[in-house]
């Protein structure tokens, strides 16, 4: 399993209470923030904690099973995230397992229907879509 299989770098943070359904199961996401700027903490309803992170601060949690959002932010806020989604997990697996006679739509159908399963299990676990306004955890 490689250690990230996606780093995405953005500005700001996400004001909307979400779970990364996407991501693999046994990883952790890796946050790290650059910037100046207040505000922005990571937000976690389920545990109800509220974490500050200032610049070159560092958090990892469980961002496919932990719902998050970030607080308002005020100033330029930089972030860096690293994480393993379920799709990076499966290709590994496959390669690993020594599937090499699979051919590209073989492997695109199998990707089209662990995406779906991902969706599925999420709202069946949930009974809820992937965003709500986060407003009313503020």
């Amino acid at each position: 399993m490689p250690l990230f299989g996606t780093i995405a770098i953005k500005r700001g943070g996400s004001e909307n209470v979400h779970v990364d359904v996407g991501d693999h199961k046994a990883t952790l996401a890796i946050v790290a923030v650059f910037g100046n700027f207040t505000g922005g903490e990571l937000c976690l309803p389920q545990t109800g904690d509220k974490v500050p992170l200032q610049p070159g601060q560092v958090i990892a949690f469980r961002a496919g099973q932990l719902a998050h959002f970030t607080a308002p932010v005020e100033g330029t806020r930089m972030v860096i995230t690293g994480f393993t989604d379920h799709l990076t997990g499966l290709h590994a697996r496959i390669e690993n397992e020594g599937v090499i006679a699979m051919s590209m739509d073989d492997y695109d159908s199998l990707i089209i229907e662990e995406q779906r399963k991902l969706v599925a299990n999420y709202r069946a676990r949930t009974g809820k879509t992937f965003s709500v306004p986060c407003k009313k955890y503020i």
